[in-house]
């Protein structure tokens, strides 16, 4: 059921019930397929376009309370590091894009397996 949109506020629409896994597990390698592409062609490390692709993909972690605290944990390590005082333009750059490329990827990357539990821990030896 929407809300009404007359007053200019945003429509809000009821949750799902149901999930498509297999959908979404090609969501998720569609788009970290798409970000390996932008860095591919980027222009240099200052390319925004790496930035843009890490945050449509924590936009896209179904979890309300999981997307907000990952939307704040990254912006949160943007400014630590764009407020460096030590650093140059191009080595906050440089490091704005190996965090967004590395660690936000697999922080990205554990929730859509968490969600679609792929991975399992094998205990070798053990009774």
């Amino acid at each position: 059921m929407a809300e009404d949109a007359s007053d200019g506020e945003a429509i809000l629409l009821e949750k799902p019930e149901r999930g498509a896994k297999d959908g979404y597990l090609q969501k998720f390698y569609n788009e970290s397929n798409n970000l390996s592409g932008v860095i591919r062609e980027s222009d240099g490390i200052s390319d925004h376009r790496i930035r843009l692709m890490t945050l449509k993909m924590i936009g896209g972690i179904t979890d309300d309370t999981i997307r907000a605290k990952t939307f704040e944990f990254f912006f949160n390590e943007i400014k630590k590091i764009s407020e460096n005082p030590e650093w140059s333009a191009d080595k906050k750059n440089e490091e704005i894009a190996n965090f967004c490329c590395g660690q936000m990827q697999g922080h990205i990357t554990a929730f859509y397996d968490q969600f679609l539990g792929i991975t399992h821990r094998l205990k070798l030896g053990g009774v």
